[in-house]
């Protein structure tokens, strides 16, 4: 029986000892309490050169969990350059300072009061970066004022991905806004940048890191964030058609835009709310009427009628064949809703809208002939066609002084230096018939 009970107690302490050592061995580990998250961004406002040259960077620093939070490092990747500084640099917290660590390139945030649960601090510093293809930061941090301690003071970094961004961002990139035509002379289609009103079109984002490398991770981490804007704003532009935030995939993403009225000289901006990084996509066009030297029509003239019966109809010659890398493209439309109407004393245009005549990438010094027809049932059209006077704006609307109004060419052959200017003004069996001489830019036109 001694035996048996010396047995047992040997077991029973070897079982002991085990756990003991169980105990120890967690115990180098951080707590599941010592949590902290952290940021690297770009500095508001950024304009950098991506993949090479430098840039401001704010590194935050964040506490988690219900443990002080005293010291941390954070430490850039190969082809990253901290920008030496002198230690002591202020902070946005008066308890702390920023250091920087010579022998590892690391930035160090020291304290004489740490951080509780909630409290964040943050450094601004200068990097230089070429040939980097790993944008990311490390990060430690420890409860000790001084970054000492090792490893039991260490702090976790948070496993929730959106509490932290150690990745910044770069710049963004967007492809063109516009529309594929067929080229029957080339094996690709070629780009014209005027998109039809009420039609989906798409066009595609990326994200970029400070490295130039495509940001995969961009929009998982905390502040990333990017919204669309129409520029100008005044006339509003692109009503109702200002595309959603943009959901990124592994750093792009296809964007719909449908336009919802016509609109000449549109810009989308693409902008990260956080470091105000942006893009501002090519200049295009909303039309009704889209015209090209091809298509499967033989037609020689582009032609489109008014809404709601018809009752204006403006006709013009098609673009001319491309010439080197501008491919020519005339964009026709209405619109009765532009800001102003001011034409030779007048405030209303006849058949209460006006006409979009948008020719695009012309040759230098082209010019277009346009015909516009208003029909003899439109209020305000009976009497003298001479009784009526056409005005152009060149600001969507927002005045009317580019020419107010139309004067007469004066001859049937007019040249580049009568443009804009009025070939022909007459009535054709009751209905109005004016041919407009415009160089080849993009007026609206209101009659009234």
């Amino acid at each position: 029986m001694k035996v048996r009970r010396k047995g047992l107690a040997t077991v029973g302490a070897a079982f002991a000892l085990a756990a003991l050592v169980a105990v120890i061995g967690a115990a180098q580990a951080a707590p599941p309490g010592k949590i902290y998250s952290a940021t690297v961004h770009v500095t508001a406002p950024a304009e950098i050169d991506t993949g090479a040259g430098t840039a401001n960077l704010t590194l935050t620093l964040t506490n988690e969990s219900k443990n002080t939070l005293g010291s941390a490092e954070f430490k850039p990747r190969t082809g990253v350059t901290v920008v030496p500084f002198t230690d002591g640099r202020p902070t946005t917290d008066p308890d702390w300072t920023a250091n920087y660590d010579e022998a590892s390139g690391s930035v160090r945030l020291l304290s004489t009061a740490p951080l509780i649960k909630g409290e964040s601090v943050s450094t601004d510093v200068e990097v230089t970066f070429a040939g980097c293809t790993d944008a990311r930061w490390d990060t430690r941090a420890k409860q000790s004022n001084d970054f000492s301690g090792n490893p039991g003071n260490d702090f976790t970094l948070s496993s929730n991905a959106s509490l932290s961004n150690l990745r910044p961002l770069g710049s963004f990139d967007m492809t063109g806004i516009g529309t594929e035509v067929d080229d029957p002379n080339q094996t690709e289609d070629v780009f014209v940048p005027q998109i039809e009103v009420s039609t989906s079109t798409t066009f595609d984002v990326t994200a970029y890191d400070i490295c130039g490398e495509v940001h995969t991770s961009y929009g998982s981490g905390f502040g990333d964030s990017a919204s669309f804007d129409a520029d100008p704003d005044i006339p509003e532009r692109l009503v109702e058609a200002v595309p959603a935030d943009p959901t990124w995939v592994g750093g792009t993403d296809t964007v719909t835009l449908t336009p919802a009225v016509v609109e000449t000289g549109d810009f989308l901006v693409l902008a990260d709310e956080v470091t105000e990084i942006s893009f501002t996509s090519n200049e295009f066009d909303v039309v009704k009427e889209l015209c090209t030297a091809f298509g499967t029509t033989t037609a020689t003239t582009c032609e489109l009628e008014s809404p709601g019966g018809g009752k204006i109809r403006v006709q013009a010659p098609k673009p001319p064949a491309p010439v080197g890398a501008d491919v020519p493209s005339l964009g026709l439309g209405f619109n009765p809703n532009l800001p102003t109407f001011d034409c030779d004393g007048a405030s209303e245009a006849v058949g209460d809208t006006f006409v979009n005549i948008n020719p695009r990438d012309y040759p230098e010094n082209a010019t277009v002939k346009v015909t516009l027809t208003y029909d003899k049932s439109i209020p305000g059209i009976s009497g003298p066609a001479a009784d009526h006077a056409l005005c152009l704006s060149k600001t969507n609307g927002l005045d009317w002084a580019f020419a107010n109004p139309v004067p007469s060419c004066g001859t049937d052959t007019p040249v580049l230096l009568d443009a804009p200017c009025i070939i022909e003004q007459k009535k054709d069996q009751g209905n109005l018939r004016i041919v407009l001489f415009i160089k080849a830019d993009d007026p609206w036109g209101g009659m009234t």
